[in-house]
């Protein structure tokens, strides 16, 4: 495996605290030259937002980290947005007898914005944790795809989510996991938006009851590459949230793990914030994944998870 940090830079101060030359500029040629038009003399080419992506150990890290902690020692809050990239091997993966599933495609609005109901009487306070769902899953259709009769559904997005992580299924993935027998999860019907939208039979919801305990060490989480909330700050005190990121691959105790295809671990990642809630990690066995791959399901990645 091998990881990367991918950073994204507009904090002027912030900018000018890097490394010289270090990145590459985020804007087009057209941004600069309507930049300079706007600007003038006070244009500056280094203080153009700027993309940082280097290897996990390159030294260019740490001169980050030594500005971002300049900055805050300024009560300057730098603003940026930092994540991981991990690259796998197809042996490493087709060998990971346990997989997490991410679903990078996502739409707009949440499912509770559309008429589903959650029922949050007996949810955390603190980040809400615990709510149950006691409708058909509700979302607005058309931000899933763009609908063309031409192109068959099945290949333009297999597997999508909302912005709140409520996840659906396209008919044929969901005939496949129900040909394959995939346990650990119920597919239920999804409907339109509106709370007296009709059932599509385009999509199903991918709804996860399988079970693989709480994360453990090595397992790290965090704001991001850079902040690793020491204070606790998004950490629920009841012990539902583990943080706000999760910063590495995923360890599971393997005595936990019920076996599931698919499978939630019990504690969250996330924060409450609106109509969002802290979510499991969903993981999946080696069989699941290989259905998905076989059979070309688009619109999902994976990465190895670790059995202890």
């Amino acid at each position: 495996m091998r990881e990367w940090i991918d950073m994204r830079v507009g904090d002027l101060l912030f900018m000018r605290q890097l490394p010289a030359g270090v990145g590459v500029s985020l804007y087009s040629e057209a941004d600069r030259e309507m930049h300079r038009e706007l600007e003038g003399d006070a244009y500056r080419e280094d203080d153009e937002p700027r993309r940082l992506y280097y290897p996990k150990d390159s030294p260019v890290w740490d001169q980050v980290r030594e500005a971002i902690c300049a900055l805050r020692g300024t009560d300057h809050e730098p603003v940026y947005n930092a994540w991981y990239v991990r690259r796998y091997t197809q042996r490493e993966l087709i060998s990971a007898e346990l997989l997490r599933l991410l679903i990078p495609r996502d739409f707009e609005p949440a499912g509770e914005e559309c008429g589903t109901v959650y029922d949050e009487s007996a949810s955390c306070p603190r980040c809400g944790a615990g709510r149950i769902q006691k409708s058909d899953l509700h979302v607005r259709l058309r931000r899933v795809f763009q609908e063309s009769p031409s192109i068959p559904q099945a290949k333009r997005t297999g597997i999508a989510r909302t912005i709140a992580d409520e996840i659906i299924v396209s008919r044929t993935a969901a005939d496949l996991m129900r040909q394959a027998r995939i346990t650990g999860v119920k597919l239920l019907p999804v409907r339109g938006c509106g709370s007296d939208a009709d059932i599509t039979p385009l999509w199903q919801q991918f709804a996860v009851v399988g079970s693989a305990g709480r994360m453990m060490s090595p397992t790290v989480f965090g704001v991001d590459p850079f902040d690793l909330d020491e204070e606790g700050e998004f950490r629920c005190p009841m012990g539902h949230v583990s943080g706000l990121n999760l910063l590495s691959e995923v360890y599971i105790d393997r005595n936990e793990w019920d076996g599931s295809d698919a499978a939630a671990t019990a504690d969250l990642v996330g924060r409450r914030v609106g109509l969002l809630v802290p979510t499991p990690v969903t993981l999946i066995s080696q069989r699941f994944y290989q259905l998905l791959k076989e059979n070309n399901v688009k619109g999902f990645k994976a990465e190895v998870a670790h059995l202890v």
